[in-house]
């Protein structure tokens, strides 16, 4: 990211972006809690809690992460924990960063910002993530980041399909979370995210 700006200034603003964003993590970051929601995956547990009021897909979908538990299945188990902790990241990191700004509105703040808009300059264009077969977990996370760093996503060529349509879905989820100072609120809402994504996880596990 740093390194697509054309000048020194404005790698410069990048840099301290960086850092802004690493030392929003150490201050803000519980990090604790983090081990603990780690051990829990790993074990097959969602924790704080197991997500409830689901739909029946999604109901269907806790009940084949079950199994995959009673199976002891290892690569289920820390295929689930990988996209578990991939969603919590991208909350994590929208969560800190907002705080940063928040409490550092000068460089910090120009830097985070920078860098944001340009990691969604950067993105590719949905359609052609779906042309190019990126996995549909991944075009999922592409999109639930551009969402959470922009409120918007790059669709320059209009696509419409089951990957917006999911997306509209998630978003109840992440707007109640994102910014709550409970750490536990966003690991609750991303569990629920992987149930609601099932389809693209197991997708993963099967691959």
């Amino acid at each position: 990211i740093t390194r697509s700006y054309p000048t020194r200034k404005l790698r410069a603003d990048s840099i301290a972006g960086l850092a802004g964003h690493e030392l929003g993590h150490i201050l803000y970051t519980d990090f604790t809690m983090l081990a603990v929601y780690s051990e829990a995956l790993d074990a097959g547990r969602f924790y704080p809690n197991v997500p409830d009021e689901l739909t029946m897909d999604e109901q269907d979908a806790l009940d084949e992460y079950r199994q995959y538990i009673a199976d002891k299945d290892k690569t289920a188990l820390a295929v689930v924990a990988h996209a578990a902790h991939t969603i919590s990241n991208i909350l994590e990191d929208i969560y800190i960063e907002a705080r940063m700004c928040d409490a550092f509105p000068g460089v910090y703040r120009t830097g985070i910002l920078l860098n944001s808009i340009r990691m969604m300059e950067l993105v590719k264009p949905l359609a052609e993530q779906v042309a190019n077969d990126y996995m549909g977990f991944s075009i999922m996370c592409n999109l639930i980041l551009q969402y959470c760093r922009s409120g918007d996503i790059n669709n320059l060529t209009d696509y419409k399909g089951e990957y917006l349509d999911k997306l509209v879905v998630c978003i109840p989820v992440i707007d109640n979370a994102i910014y709550d100072d409970d750490s536990r609120v966003r690991y609750d809402a991303s569990n629920v995210l992987v149930l609601k994504l099932w389809k693209y996880v197991k997708e993963l596990i099967e691959k």
